[in-house]
């Protein structure tokens, strides 16, 4: 099965987002300890569950147990209320608390002392209201307290993330060891962005570790995967533009200036940008192009290679000798200004008719030295020329009319043509206009371009 390059994209983006989501809120060892607890509390249950149960009753043990109970609970806040009494083997716990908690942890202590039966919890939620105003105002009264003593704390901790960002700033505020080792200054600037954010996420950590809030790290990256989940679905197609733009950037299939053919659409490269590869077409207008679909498309580059062919079709009367007019072709355009002389023009015959006969005429350009369009335009007009000059009749529509008997058609002599070099009457000369309009606007745009010369050119 092949899978497009967008869609490759977007599977490893959102897996990776995934990744955080469900990998954010784990927090290294909480998984064994987790089940070390749940082992020990199973352990435990069934220790209580199996414990043989004696068939004697023991006064004195009972009264252990409840000394040991009331030992406990009158050194533990909110419990010291609590009455105990214990006959053979089980406890009975009654009296008021504040809170719920209080009495599920009077609960599990006294199941836990050793001897104990069973548990009757009759304890009751004390619903006084001065005391629950009291043990809100104590709890209000410590939360200012600890807020207070974490003061200078916090201050250090942001002092450490400030320091960090403008450490990582200062870092990265030369560009002389990033230009030596990224191939361009795209590439150059993501390194420096990610060198940056690296120091600002270590201070964040150092400021969370001395506020001992380290665990929220974990909270921290489960929240960002959420967010960067959704964030991903939503701008899929701008980070996609932005991956491949890096691509293309690294091994770029063409320069600046290079006349090329995206998506069917012709035109000078302006430059690349993070999002759109920026195209001049020969009528002026800028055409905008995402990288995404750039670099999914065939690419065709007429400037890479100097040498290029051109060719055009010519029709003449069936009549004629075709031989001869393709050989008149051939010494035609291949004595002209422009046309490369190391390489062989070619006259080929594509169709026949029984009025005219198509051919197809082709020759080289050398961009370098030559006008791909003037060189072509030239040729179609001295073919044209020279078969006026030597009576080679073009091809019209004409209507054959059968007779019984057969006229006698006196034909024109055929005249050697005398080829000219064109000097005078074609110009071939490159157009450069275009290129040195857009040179112009570099220079005075600052605008970034990810395309540079001494990049590697596929």
């Amino acid at each position: 099965m092949n899978l497009s390059h967008s869609t490759l994209t977007s599977i490893i983006i959102h897996l990776f987002f995934i990744l955080l989501v469900f990998l954010g809120p784990i927090k290294p060892g909480l998984a064994i300890n987790n089940l070390m607890e749940a082992a020990d509390t199973s352990q435990s249950e069934k220790t209580t569950q199996n414990a043989e149960i004696s068939n004697q009753t023991d006064s004195s043990e009972d009264q252990r147990i409840k000394k040991r109970l009331k030992e406990i609970f009158s050194n533990i806040d909110g419990l010291d209320k609590i009455k105990v009494s214990v006959e053979s083997g089980i406890v009975e716990l009654s009296g008021k608390v504040l809170t719920a908690e209080a009495q599920k942890k009077a609960e599990e202590l006294a199941q836990r002392v050793k001897g104990v039966i069973e548990v009757n919890d009759n304890i009751e939620l004390d619903s006084a209201v001065e005391k629950r105003v009291s043990i809100l105002t104590e709890r209000i009264h410590k939360s200012f307290l600890t807020v207070v003593s974490y003061i200078p704390l916090v201050i250090i901790a942001i002092l450490i993330i400030v320091m960090s960002w403008f450490l990582g700033g200062l870092v990265t505020r030369s560009n002389i060891i990033f230009k030596k080792i990224a191939p361009n200054q795209f590439i150059a600037d993501l390194f420096k962005q990610l060198l940056r954010f690296g120091f600002l996420i270590v201070g964040v950590l150092l400021g969370l570790e001395i506020l001992d809030a380290s665990s929220l790290i974990t909270s921290i990256f489960g929240v960002a995967g959420l967010v960067g989940l959704a964030i991903g679905f939503a701008i899929k197609d701008t980070v996609e533009n932005y991956i491949t733009s890096i691509l293309l950037s690294l091994r770029q299939p063409f320069a600046p200036n290079d006349y090329v053919s995206i998506e069917g659409i012709e035109g000078f490269v302006v430059r690349l940008t993070a999002r759109a590869t920026i195209i001049r077409s020969p009528d002026g207008n800028d055409v905008r192009i995402p990288n995404a679909s750039v670099y999914k498309s065939t690419i065709v580059n007429y400037t890479h290679n100097p040498l290029r062919r051109f060719g055009f079709n010519i029709r003449i009367s069936s009549q004629q000798d075709i031989p001869l007019a393709q050989q008149l072709a051939i010494d035609t355009i291949s004595k002209m200004d422009g046309v490369a002389a190391d390489l062989p023009c070619l006259c080929l015959v594509d169709e026949l008719s029984n009025a005219s006969v198509s051919l197809n005429i082709y020759g080289w350009v050398n961009q370098n030295t030559a006008d791909f369009g003037k060189v072509r335009s030239g040729a179609i007009w001295l073919v044209k020329k020279i078969f006026d000059e030597a009576n080679v009749i073009m091809s019209e529509t004409t209507y054959h009319i059968k007779l019984a008997k057969q006229i006698p058609i006196d034909k024109k002599p055929v005249i050697e043509p005398q080829v000219s070099s064109g000097e005078e009457f074609i110009d071939i000369k490159p157009t450069q206009h275009i290129e040195q309009q857009l040179n112009n606007e570099r220079s005075q745009i600052n605008e970034p371009n990810l395309l540079n010369e001494d990049a590697p050119k596929e």
